[in-house]
């Protein structure tokens, strides 16, 4: 799934109604979800997340992380 269009949230959506693998990952960015964090794509994100539900447990554990940090990241962008 190509998450350089991660901010149009009816493509993300698009591609996991499709069945893009939310798994992917490609050496410079990793996972869809990884982009949508670095990126600071919230809602992007939220998405991704809701749809991985048959995760393994660690790629859950290790998205929860992820959230953490996209939180941490979104305050302190805006001085909080």
């Amino acid at each position: 799934m190509a998450f350089w269009i991660a901010d149009n949230l009816e493509v993300v959506g698009t591609l996991i109604k499709a069945g893009a693998s939310l798994e992917a990952s490609d050496l410079h960015f990793g996972t869809p979800l990884h982009v949508a964090a670095y990126k600071n794509h919230v809602e992007a994100a939220r998405l991704l997340l809701q749809a991985g539900k048959g995760m393994s447990k660690l790629k859950k554990i290790m998205n929860q992380m992820l959230t953490f940090i996209l939180i941490i990241n979104t305050c302190s962008n805006y001085g909080l």
